[in-house]
């Protein structure tokens, strides 16, 4: 069994997608439009993105679990969309998360956003997220 269908209750959208977001279930509509416009903009195409929930319901991913499920996924770029994501990848990938949003892990662009749904709320919040989203590798540019 791979580590997709054995976590597939933690994946959404396209399994191999490029552009993997790590999110909580309670990511809203408008941050997960967002993401999927910034992929789309970016060259991952319309569907190109794999949304992976930490908290499917009542089964957390353990940190051994995330860094499976995203070693399996492969994605080119990460993006962590909340506070928790952050910490559990920290776990998971056993790296101190920097304090800016840009970093790379086992040669992937990662970004951190800690606080994506309340920055979807105000235009100058949008733009500080799209900020730190533009500066992952765009596809076929």
């Amino acid at each position: 069994m791979s580590a997709i269908s054995q976590y597939a209750s933690h994946v959404s959208g396209n399994e191999s997608g490029l552009f993997a977001v790590v999110c909580t279930s309670r990511l809203s509509p408008q941050a997960r439009n967002a993401m999927e416009k910034s992929a789309e903009s970016m060259g991952y195409g319309k569907e190109g993105v794999v949304f992976i929930s930490v908290d499917a319901g009542n089964n957390a991913l353990t940190p051994k679990e995330m860094f499976e499920l995203i070693e399996a996924v492969d994605p080119l770029s990460v993006v962590l969309t909340g506070a928790e994501c952050i910490q559990l990848f920290a776990q998971a990938y056993r790296v101190n998360v920097p304090n800016q949003p840009a970093f790379r892990v086992f040669g992937r662009e990662i970004r951190s956003i800690a606080n994506m749904n309340e920055l979807m709320e105000t235009p100058e919040g949008k733009q500080i997220a799209w900020a730190a989203l533009k500066t992952l590798p765009h596809i076929g540019s």
